[in-house]
């Protein structure tokens, strides 16, 4: 219902300003009230619906030769000639329908140059009229093209952010899919190594070690050999095995930034930290014990800045030199002056003491935890 009242409004401001007129009018002539025509009454009564329907149907051209017809049989006829006020109606009704422009809207003041008592009347109820005509066409219908436009502006967004949401979700199908393809290759490439390299080598041994079986019963010196030479074959073989298998595994160093970009991913995702992580150095040379300190010790503190820090960012930052690694863990969170040890300071101190490092533990925009770990 309000909402209906809003859309309406106008025509509505219309009708009060009439009804107001016409009480006012009543009111201030009572002693010709009965002596009102039916005529007049009529085409008050027209005026007044053609006036309210110009607003709410779409044949505003007919609607609008009502009006001017009726304000016009009204004047020719002489009725009382307070019927004056109603032309401003009509006149901004003209201007507003052919697309005037709204200074033409003063001239509606030009009834107020009637030789008549009622001029201050005649004053306010144009300028009243001026008001309502220029709030609705200007200043309101402004705010809605405005509006409208925002409101275009939010959909293109919304179908932009929809459209790259779909652009990034491809993109990571299409990546997973190339992965797999890449992870598919590399054990295609591995199995294909071990085969060639390998796989000759022991069919070899097996073949003479059934010769061996047939041999050693008549012939044990030479059956000896053979298992010797299957024997050291197959250490052979093994050693080419960890060699490919070591060529193959992945180096811890990348494998702990990894395991530490994730846990910046985590925080951010689950508890909206940003958390980032910064790397300066040969990370090969950092030997696997050190990085599984640094990865241990940044999870703890990672896990007492989320229990005790309330921050909104933290920052690891880990320089490599030649035969020092130095990591700091900081974050903007609050800070305290009695730092009270328990199990995870405590383990983060012995992992570090047992690498020959040394831990600093401070609190000044929180918690900031420096270490060094010698790796050589």
């Amino acid at each position: 219902m309000n909402e209906k009242i809003m859309e309406n409004y106008f025509p509505i401001a219309k009708l009060i300003y009439i009804f107001s007129l016409i009480i006012y009018f009543i009111a201030t002539n009572v002693t010709i009230i009965y002596e009102r025509s039916i005529l007049e009454i009529s085409l008050l009564f027209i005026f007044t619906s053609a006036t309210l329907f110009y607003e709410l149907l779409d044949k505003k051209s007919i609607i609008l030769l009502i009006l001017c017809l009726s304000i016009c049989i009204i004047l020719i006829f002489n009725f009382q000639s307070f019927y004056s006020v109603l032309i401003p109606i009509v006149a901004l009704d003209l201007i507003t329908y052919f697309g005037l422009p709204s200074y033409l809207y003063l001239l509606t003041f030009l009834i107020v140059l009637q030789k008549d008592n009622n001029r201050i009347i005649y004053f306010i109820a144009c300028l009243c009229c001026n008001i309502m005509y220029f709030q609705h066409y200007y200043i309101i219908n402004a705010y809605k093209a405005i509006l409208t436009d925002f409101t275009n502006t939010e959909e293109d967004l919304k179908t932009s952010i929809e459209k790259q949401r779909m652009r990034h979700k491809n993109d990571i199908e299409k990546f997973t899919l190339a992965l797999e393809n890449k992870s598919l290759e590399e054990r295609s490439r591995l199995s294909q190594a071990l085969h060639d390299k390998i796989g000759h080598s022991i069919n070899g041994s097996v073949y003479q070690l059934e010769a061996c079986k047939l041999l050693i019963k008549d012939n044990p010196l030479d059956s000896k050999k053979i298992i010797q030479a299957v024997i050291d074959n197959l250490r052979k073989s093994l050693d080419e095995i960890r060699a490919i298998l070591r060529k193959e595994k992945p180096n811890k160093g990348q494998l702990s930034l990894i395991q530490l970009r994730k846990l910046c991913e985590n925080f951010k995702e689950n508890y909206n930290i940003n958390a980032k992580i910064v790397c300066s150095g040969e990370i090969n040379e950092v030997p696997e014990h050190i990085w599984e300190i640094i990865l241990n010790n940044s999870i703890e503190a990672f896990s007492n800045a989320l229990k005790y820090s309330g921050c909104k960012n933290i920052k690891i930052n880990i320089v490599i030199l030649n035969k020092l690694v130095r990591c700091s863990i900081e974050d903007d969170g609050r800070g305290c002056s009695n730092i009270k040890e328990g199990m995870g300071l405590t383990g983060m101190k012995e992992r570090t003491k047992a690498a020959n490092g040394n831990i600093f533990i401070t609190s000044n925009l929180g918690f900031e935890i420096k270490e060094r770990e010698y790796s050589g």
